[in-house]
């Protein structure tokens, strides 16, 4: 049943991958000659970082970007002291490092790599999934190769009793860092208030992120025990913070701390704190949706919102806070999850949260990414998917639709024929199988260039469409990176295969945030890039 064109293409494709990947060594050898590695160890350790964001780049184009934006180098292993080692060397070398990505690091490691290493002015973003601090500080404050990263998303488990203080005191001598995000595994009782007050007088942070790892980090990293949330207190400690610092853009707490309704009724009482809202973003509950409804109505929240509901909702409730939602200009992204310990069938509430989001759909010009979990009847969701066909602001849509029917493949597939837009969409299922109207979206799929991602869920791996739907978004994938290396290379109108990618993936998002990596600039920017390379390119 696997025997169409596209899958064909793959393996041809997978056969030439492999091959290309030994030409892209030999070709590549030859322009490292120009670059100051120390050894070939480190030379090789280079190689392994550019994998990811620049496979089969030619390499005469590969070292002209390089050398004018800096390497953007990513490992997903654990890294090992050897490789710390080698890392060190690679900050005073050249071609510039400019973004580094580490998956997995351990506390030895991240000191052989960091301490005492002089600065890297080169280095503008660097982002840790997780550093094991195994109890002990890391002491970022000290590390003189961050003190030019304007974003620093540093992810944390079995932090020392010092990880406060000294992430407080980066913030104080960091004078460039636009972006901070914290993923930490902290106790109750952990004192984050030194973090808080940095915040106060930081002229330079747009966005700061707080997440409390808890029982994730000690199911997925093995942590000794597992943290609960931190005090409620602590949102005080962040409005308070907001009223002082006025550059603040967007600080993210989702999930750090309950929110209960007197603390958000004593802020909403203050002055001084009454545009708090419009720059914290936290995870509603139901409680408060009275208030947060009229947040809404006074265009005094923040623009992306997550909000937590039960079966056991009021009803008028419900209504007017999506109809407060549906005349709201300037939201960006809504996120509407069910209470799992107060769960009840209640479909009914769940079709007015569905024929809620298909109005928004129908009149939105910014909503960005919409989810939601609470799964309607099949001519609700119908309706939304009918009322994507036509939005143009919508790049990620989730939704739970417990069965994939016939129908609801059908509309899916004829969503796909038209919108240029999507590039995530995920349409969960718990109950039955894929629908033979799954062949219809696999047709839609051949001239859809701009999805990148299309997940039905956990229940659908094994099937063999499934696969024949990854093989045309893998092509996506390519086809965006190919764009990307295009605009970012000179646009040369003889490339005829970059012009063509530029051609097909013109509107997705995804280029303009792969530009972006690529390039350092802002989305502003890169997007002026794209269009000055479709400008100069015949189409």
């Amino acid at each position: 049943c696997m025997n169409y064109p596209e899958l064909e293409k793959s393996r041809k494709f997978k056969r030439a991958k492999k091959k290309s990947r030994i030409l892209h060594k030999n070709m590549v050898e030859g322009e490292m000659a120009h670059f100051d590695f120390q050894d070939a160890d480190t030379e090789e350790f280079f190689r392994k970082g550019l994998q990811d964001m620049y496979e089969d780049w030619d390499a005469a184009r590969l070292t002209n970007a390089l050398m004018q934006y800096g390497s953007y180098l990513i490992y997903r292993e654990e890294f090992s002291n050897r490789d710390a080692a080698m890392l060190r060397r690679l900050f005073s070398a050249r071609p510039p490092v400019r973004i580094l990505y580490i998956s997995e690091i351990s506390h030895g490691a991240f000191r052989t790599a960091f301490d005492g290493q002089g600065e890297c002015p080169s280095l503008r973003k660097i982002h840790f999934d997780r550093i094991d601090c195994e109890g002990q500080d890391l002491g970022i404050d000290r590390c003189e190769v961050l003190k030019n990263v304007h974003s620093l998303d540093l992810g944390s488990v079995n932090v020392g009793r010092g990880f406060a203080q000294e992430v407080a005191s980066y913030i104080r001598q960091n004078e460039s860092l636009e972006e901070l995000w914290l993923h930490v595994s902290c106790s109750p009782d952990q004192d984050i208030g030194p973090i808080i007050e940095s915040l106060k007088v930081n002229t330079t942070l747009r966005e700061f992120g707080l997440n409390n790892l808890g029982y994730v980090a000690q199911i997925a990293f093995g942590t000794q025990k597992a943290s609960a949330k931190l005090s409620a207190d602590v949102l005080m400690g962040f409005a308070e913070m907001l009223a002082s610092n006025s550059t603040l853009q967007l600080v993210d707490v989702r999930d750090s701390f309950p929110i209960e309704r007197d603390m958000v009724s004593s802020l909403l009482a203050q002055e001084e704190h009454a545009g708090v809202f419009k720059r914290i973003c936290i995870e509603w509950p139901e409680q408060l949706l009275p208030e947060l409804t009229e947040l809404i109505r006074n265009e005094a929240c923040c623009p992306k919102l997550h909000v937590i509901v039960s079966s056991f909702v009021d009803e008028r409730v419900l209504r007017e806070f999506l109809d407060a939602v549906v005349a709201f200009n300037g939201l960006l992204e809504l996120h509407i999850f069910p209470n799992h310990g107060q769960q009840s069938p209640f479909e009914r509430k769940h079709n007015v949260v569905a024929q809620r989001i298909a109005s928004l759909l129908r009149r939105t010009t910014t909503l960005r990414e919409i989810s939601c979990y609470m799964h309607a009847d099949q001519r609700h969701l119908i309706a939304i998917l009918h009322a994507l066909k036509r939005n143009t602001s919508v790049t990620k849509f989730v939704i739970d639709a417990v069965a994939l029917t016939g129908e609801l493949m059908k509309s899916l597939s004829e969503l796909l024929a038209v919108n240029k837009t999507l590039v995530y969409v995920c349409i969960l299922y718990s109950i039955g199988s894929l629908p033979r109207e799954v062949e219809d979206v696999l047709q839609a799929l051949r001239t859809n260039y701009t999805l990148t991602t299309l997940d039905f869920g956990i229940y659908s791996d094994h099937y063999p469409q499934v696969h024949e739907i990854n093989v045309l978004l893998q092509r996506n994938v390519l086809l965006k990176n190919r764009a990307a290396q295009f605009v970012t290379t000179g646009a040369d109108i003889n490339d005829e295969e970059g012009v063509d990618a530029l051609r097909k993936v013109q509107a997705s998002s995804c280029l303009v945030e792969e530009v972006q990596e690529l390039t350092g600039k802002t989305s502003e920017l890169a997007l002026q890039e794209i269009r000055a390379a479709l400008a100069r390119s015949p189409m």
